[in-house]
């Protein structure tokens, strides 16, 4: 868009005090007050998106890849341990979890990662957003983590969550208790 070439043209709108209050703070602080600025350019960045600009689409289907890759290992220990079971009748299943304990789940060092790091016990949904995974792994994860004792959850409304023990350090800790019962 040419500069010289750009007729502009004045509009009349409606918007809640919160969003002109927004608007106002983002121009003084990006476009030296100008407000009308702001829109511009707030409208030539959603264009972008709106065109397909896939970069950011790219980078959480990347990332989304990693993670799916990652719970394909998982599942392969799993599937290799089982099968070692089934093959050796004298195995224990205390042996058969030690297997699986190897790496533990990259989902569960990374979430209790940020529990740990957290000063406060978080919602499912700060976790989720830290994380940056689905919700659903999320919370599947969380409950996993429950299950072996590695985390509470508190009976606030809604629930946070904060990690049990002190040892926040130990990746041993995380990985026996990846299939701990």
């Amino acid at each position: 868009m040419d500069p010289e070439d750009t007729e502009f043209v004045r509009r009349k709108f409606t918007i809640t005090k919160e969003l002109d209050t927004e608007l106002e703070d983002m121009a003084a602080q990006h476009y030296q007050g100008n407000v009308s600025l702001c829109l511009r350019q707030a409208i030539a960045d959603h264009r972008q998106t709106l065109d397909g600009d896939v970069r950011l689409l790219l980078k959480r289907l990347s990332k989304t890849v990693r993670q799916i890759q990652g719970d394909i290992e998982d599942l392969q220990q799993v599937t290799e341990a089982v099968h070692e079971y089934v093959g050796d009748p004298n195995r224990s299943a205390t042996s058969v979890q030690a297997g699986l304990s190897k790496s533990g789940s990259s989902t569960s060092r990374q979430t209790i990662r940020v529990i740990e790091d957290a000063e406060t016990p978080l919602r499912a949904e700060d976790i989720i957003e830290r994380v940056e995974l689905p919700p659903r792994v999320v919370r599947r994860t969380l409950g996993r983590l429950i299950d072996q004792s590695l985390l509470s959850r508190t009976s606030d409304a809604p629930p946070r969550y904060q990690r049990i023990g002190t040892n926040s350090d130990s990746e041993e800790g995380i990985s026996e208790g990846n299939h701990r019962r």
